[in-house]
């Protein structure tokens, strides 16, 4: 890398008019690179400003100024230090500019240059969970600001399905008859009237059970539907079966010889 830096040479008024070489040497005064003819402005009778724009960094040493073509006569020569003549804080090639995005090692926020109980509520290994926002002046946060929008979703919602007119007292009224439903059918069960009650029973009655055979518990009121109608007794074992003739449980019986047996059902 390299950096510009500028001379002055102050040659006095009887040198004015020349065309002079700059040679940068080191601090043996041997030369590095060869001479440099370009760069040079006569400010005034005398005294000139050299630029260069391709100093090596780091460079130790100095340059000597002479008339071109006749480097054995040194008219001015001028030392160069690097840590005079580069930037202190960085070297011009590398400092950032305007815009310039600036990265951030992984672990250059750590435990000892960060406290985490005093700088609510951020982390510095965070997952991505943390939200951070300024209370506002009237107290909302982000979950309240969440209910609001909710409520104003639903109110889109309502006006869709209603149309123009949903206002506050419209809200509060269906509010109102939202909870004396839930007042009726909440604690103390659904209210039934005694005709759907009737209604209800009688679907019970006449469900055949063939609709649940397949699901029903041994120990349920199909096993005694089935036993009535579709079982058989084979020595002591007691099949039960379904309506279609396979096997719906089994139980183990005691038979007795001299009961009486029956005969039919009527």
């Amino acid at each position: 890398m390299a950096y510009t830096l500028s001379f002055s040479v102050l040659l006095g008024s009887s040198k004015t008019g020349l065309t002079l070489a700059a040679q940068i040497v080191d601090t043996a005064g041997a030369n590095i690179g060869g001479e440099v003819t370009t760069g040079f402005a006569e400010i005034g009778a005398g005294a000139y400003l050299w630029t260069y724009a391709a100093m090596p960094d780091a460079q130790r040493g100095g340059v000597k100024f002479y008339q071109s073509g006749v480097p054995g006569t040194i008219l001015a020569f001028a030392a160069v230090n690097p840590e005079e003549a580069e930037n202190t804080d960085a070297k011009v090639s590398t400092k950032a500019a305007p815009g310039d995005l600036m990265g951030l090692a992984d672990d250059a926020i750590t435990a000892a240059k960060y406290d985490e109980s005093t700088a609510f509520p951020l982390k510095s290994a965070d997952t991505g969970a943390t939200q951070v926002a300024r209370v506002g002046a009237d107290g909302d946060t982000l979950e309240t600001l969440s209910d609001q929008i909710d409520l104003q979703a639903l109110e889109a919602t309502l006006t869709a399905m209603k149309g123009a007119g949903w206002s506050d007292e419209t809200l509060k009224a269906l509010g109102d008859l939202l909870d004396a439903i839930l007042l009726d059918t909440g604690t103390d069960g659904v209210a039934l009237s005694t005709a759907v009650k009737q209604a209800i029973a009688d679907e019970v009655l006449k469900r055949g059970a063939s609709n649940v055979q397949d699901t029903a518990d041994a120990h349920s009121l199909t096993t005694l539907i089935l036993a009535a109608f579709e079982s058989a007794i084979s020595g002591t074992t007691w099949t039960i079966k379904k309506t279609d003739g396979t096997t719906f449980t089994t139980k183990t019986v005691i038979t007795d010889a001299a009961a009486n047996p029956i005969t039919a059902v009527t």
